[in-house]
């Protein structure tokens, strides 16, 4: 059960893939609550980046559960397209695309949600050899449940080493054998050459004795995949939404050649070296995203805690950043980034809700990831406008504040204008959509408005170059947008990777 307080969120994005193999990444980008024949499920397109070029709308392709060879049937709040992960399952070197939609019925179970997985090719996306993945079906394991929300998070990554990606799917509403409701789980499906196979797949809850003070935790609520330990298979990060007395945490499972380790490393905001403290719905982890910010070949590991509160600020939210080694994530050096960080620009406010969104990419091309993080409830500009802060990797450093940028509409060179309520930066997705060896970062901004119609989404794309992101460059997307299919509509909130 997930009703009990399932909150609507989702993890960060993990990075675009390159479907078709020409060398530029390719967008998967959700309308979730798009209407077809006058039912909200949900609808994915596909834009496809081109070398030299860029992002380009010939070819986009439209996806959903009424699409030929995808299965299911779409259904109102289905959310298809909630939750995304693009990587290799198959080893045929052109990415593949895993979909979420956790608010599927299954079997007479509200709620309980399936995954879809669509595999790449040299023409791109295909319906052919489609998978589609859902508790109790095809050997994965345990029953669909009302609210699971089976696939609510997912992430990929090769927690094996043996050359195939692995998808891990998050069940935040995950009963505890019917006795206690929304403890959460994590599967995993483990890839090969025929793609995703539930031989050997793993099921777990978060480890130790489940009891009822597990109630309504909700771990698998978000999760990332990186190398902490540089042993070349891919670790996982799981968020507890309501660990650590409903403060939240992250656990830590470390690849190995079997998938993945028995037992967790527990991060929290009262973990020794993390700094702050965990207080009640702070919601630490409940964004998560990973890449080398310091150029040291480890993944590190960047935690959102969008409701946390500082000083008399409310809910403005701040990220940790855990660094990795050869022993894997670590407090030494670990950092704390707000608003109000000395040489970060912008001024922390209520309700900012930093850390809502989390992308990592090397835009200017240094050696070191860059962070984009989303404030999607600030009032820089507008109350609710909604800004993107982006700071600078930095080889044997980490995150630092010189050179950050905070961005939002009309600003900056970026169109369109902002308007309350638009929430810019609810989601961010970093690839390198034009081939030049720069990352590129996308930005939703689901809740913006074609007035009279509310909520009809856009997102921006931002290119990269030496000297970092650029407006100069950025382009508007839109279900209107020439060579797109379909149209904008209310309340289709378009703009979610």
């Amino acid at each position: 059960m997930g009703s009990l307080g399932l909150l609507l969120r989702a993890a960060a994005a993990q990075g675009a893939g390159d479907f078709n193999g020409d060398g530029a990444h390719d967008l998967a980008v959700a309308a979730i609550s798009e209407r077809g024949a006058g039912i909200r499920g949900g609808v994915l397109h596909t834009l496809y980046g081109r070398p030299g070029t860029g992002l380009s709308a010939a070819g986009d392709q439209l996806w959903s559960q009424a699409t030929a060879g995808v299965a299911e049937d779409p259904e109102d709040k289905d959310q298809f397209g909630w939750a995304q992960a693009e990587a290799d399952f198959n080893g045929d070197r052109y990415a593949d695309l895993a979909i979420g939609v956790p608010g599927e019925d299954v079997m007479g179970s509200a709620d309980a949600g399936v995954v879809h997985v669509l595999y790449g090719g040299p023409s791109g996306l295909q319906a052919a050899g489609s998978q589609l993945w859902q508790q109790g079906l095809a050997g994965v394991a345990d029953l669909p449940a009302p609210d699971d929300r089976f696939g609510h998070a997912l992430a990929a990554g090769d927690f094996n080493g043996d050359g195939y990606a692995d998808l891990a799917i998050g069940v935040p509403g995950q009963d505890y054998y019917f006795s206690i409701p929304a403890v959460g789980a994590v599967h995993v499906l483990f890839g090969s050459a025929a793609g995703l196979s539930s031989a050997g797949a793993l099921f777990f809850f978060e480890g130790g004795t489940i009891n009822l003070g597990d109630l309504l935790d909700q771990f698998g609520f978000a999760l990332t995949a990186g190398d902490f330990n540089g042993d070349g298979r891919d670790d996982l990060a799981v968020c507890t939404l309501n660990g650590n007395a409903s403060a939240g945490s992250v656990a830590v499972y470390y690849g190995r050649a079997s998938g993945l380790s028995d037992r967790a490393q527990v991060w929290d905001q009262d973990s020794p070296g993390v700094g702050e403290a965990g207080e009640t719905e702070d919601d630490f982890g409940s964004v998560l995203g990973n890449g080398d910010f310091n150029g040291d070949g480890y993944a590190d590991l960047a935690v959102g805690v969008p409701n946390e509160w500082f000083g008399p600020i409310a809910g403005g939210g701040l990220i940790h950043v855990l660094f990795g080694g050869g022993g894997g994530l670590t407090a030494a050096a670990s950092q704390i980034w707000t608003l109000d960080t000395p040489g970060v620009p912008g001024r922390a406010d209520n309700a900012d809700h930093l850390g809502n969104a989390l992308a990592a990419g090397d835009f200017n091309g240094d050696g070191a990831h860059d962070l984009a993080v989303g404030v999607s409830g600030s009032n820089e500009w507008i109350d609710d406008g909604g800004a993107v802060l982006v700071l600078a990797g930095q080889v044997g450093l980490g995150l630092v504040a010189a050179g950050a940028r905070l961005s939002g509409q009309g600003q900056g060179g970026l169109g369109e204008t902002a308007d309350i309520d638009d929430l810019f930066g609810e989601h961010l997705q970093a690839g390198d959509f034009d081939g030049d060896g720069f990352q590129d970062l996308a930005i939703g901004v689901p809740h913006e408005d074609f007035i009279p119609l509310f909520d009809v989404g856009v997102f921006h794309l931002l290119y990269g170059s030496a000297g970092g992101l650029s407006g100069a460059r950025d382009q508007v997307w839109s279900q209107d947008s020439s060579g797109v299919r379909g149209k904008s509509e209310a309340l289709d909130m378009f703009g979610r990777f």
